[in-house]
Parts: structure tokens; C-alpha cells; sequence
């Protein structure tokens, strides 16, 4: 931003840039595809069989990514508490595509709720 301020005019002119460049990669540059086949991931020790996802988010912020919430607001949490900042637990979010990324700025919809837990980590 420093070297070239021209190009970091506006939020608006930033988050048209992220558009253009998610569609870009979302299209043509798929590196992330088949996410949940490459790794595992553990939570409080166990191992968390993961959904059909490109992308995980661990939170432990209501928000992210401008007042984002993948978490959702659902009324109803089923097997999971619903979350605080001051709760001790990371929630752990997957996303599928990069759809999926703008449905969720877009407040339209959620994340796949996951996992909920103290500790997180992947191998």
C-alpha cells in the first residue's frame, strides 16, 4: 500500500480487485480442490472427518472478513454450543467454493459448521 497507493484508492475499489482475482483462480486456478482429501484435522484430539470443502476458517471472533459471520446465525445450533468470544472454543468453519465466500460477505449464507473445541490442528 505504502509503494503504491494508487492501486489501494478505496474499500470498494480493493474488494472489486478480491472479486476479480477470486474468480480468476476460482475458475482456472482451483488449488485448493479436494482440500478435505489432503489432510486431517484434529480438534480436542480427535480426528474430524471433513465435508466436501476448499477452504477452512477457525474463528474465535463472532466475525471475519469485514463483519462476515461463516459461523451463521442460526437459531438453532444442534450439536454445537452457540458461540462466544469469551466461550474458551475455536469454531471451525469449512467452505466449499468460492461461491460459497461471497454468499457469506454477502450475509446471503453460512459456512459448513464443522467442529467446535479448544484445540485445533491439522496434519
Amino acid at each position: 500500500r505504502d509503494a503504491n497507493p494508487e492501486k489501494f484508492s478505496s474499500r470498494l475499489f480493493n474488494k472489486t480487485q478480491y472479486v476479480k482475482i477470486g474468480l480468476q483462480k476460482a475458475f482456472f486456478e482451483r488449488t485448493c480442490k479436494d482440500l478435505w482429501k489432503r489432510i486431517e484435522l484434529e480438534v480436542d484430539g480427535k480426528v474430524i472427518e471433513l465435508p466436501n470443502i476448499e477452504g477452512i476458517v477457525v474463528l474465535n471472533l463472532l466475525s471475519w472478513g469485514s463483519g462476515a459471520n461463516p459461523w451463521g446465525t442460526a437459531k438453532e445450533e444442534g450439536q454445537f454450543q452457540k458461540p462466544t468470544h469469551y466461550d474458551g472454543l475455536l469454531e471451525v468453519v469449512g467452505i466449499s467454493d468460492v461461491s460459497r465466500l461471497g454468499l457469506i460477505q454477502s450475509k446471503l449464507s453460512a459456512g459448513i459448521r464443522i467442529a467446535q473445541g479448544g484445540s485445533v490442528s491439522d496434519f
